[in-house]
């Protein structure tokens, strides 16, 4: 018994739709795994492709510049994240893994657009803010950074890194007393590591000083209320401790 042509041609393209498919699949499987190796191969074949969708490709671009950043190669990882803008430009996935590469090379004046407009298109995002709020620090404008920690922690009350960098800018500020509750929190956020040790005998010998300081000012009887004082009282003391975010 003869098979007509057509019926085998129908065949082989049902069978080569399929396997089109399956290896479809599994491309996109791998090109959004963390091992950058397998992930560039993947994103590259999907891209060459041709059949995937505008969006689909911005993805593809994306998650191969993310492959990119893990293996420190920042150049390839840039180029990758402009063309994912290009087809998707208000991608805020793209916007902030472009934002935190600029920001890991330094290069803060073009870390902060990116960075900004990802918090825009997510607000509700708290790596996107938390980087945000970085960038503000490192510019050494402290109080726009605070406001991007306190945001941090509406939205991930448990974000330690916050913290942290929050004392940061608190300390920056002169709030001594809101940096070291605010060290506090990271501190108890887990088990005392080398770094959290150095940072705490930093933070207790500066306290020790400041004590010690506004001490030798204070002149018992003298009209001017003390600076340490001031600090200790009990209205500052429920402002600068037990509740910072205000």
């Amino acid at each position: 018994m003869r098979v007509p042509v057509a019926a085998v041609s129908i065949v082989l393209a049902m069978t080569f739709a399929q396997a089109n498919a399956q290896s479809r699949e599994e491309n996109w499987k791998i090109c959004t795994s963390n091992d950058p190796d397998p992930s560039i191969r993947a994103c590259s074949a999907l891209i060459q492709s041709g059949q995937e969708s505008v969006k689909n490709a911005a993805i593809a671009f994306d998650n191969r510049g993310m492959a990119y950043a893990r293996k420190h190669d920042f150049d390839h990882a840039l180029r990758d994240y402009d063309q994912s803008l290009q087809l998707n430009p208000d991608s805020a996935a793209a916007h902030y893994n472009r934002g935190i590469v600029y920001e890991f090379k330094h290069d803060y004046d073009r870390a902060f657009p990116d960075l900004d407009r990802a918090v825009q298109l997510n607000p509700g995002d708290a790596d996107s803010l938390y980087c945000r709020g970085l960038v503000f620090e490192h510019r050494e404008d402290y109080e726009h950074a605070i406001q991007d920690f306190n945001q941090v922690l509406r939205v991930n009350p448990k974000y330690a890194k916050a913290f942290y960098s929050r004392a940061v800018s608190f300390w920056h500020t002169g709030s001594h007393l809101r940096a070291a509750a605010d060290y506090g929190r990271w501190r108890r956020s887990g088990p005392l590591t080398l770094e959290q040790l150095c940072v705490l005998i930093v933070v207790l010998s500066f306290m020790v000083g400041y004590v010690r300081r506004s001490l030798q000012r204070s002149r018992p009887g003298s009209e001017e209320q003390s600076h340490l004082t001031s600090l200790f009282g009990e209205e500052n003391t429920t402002a600068h401790v037990a509740n910072p975010f205000d």
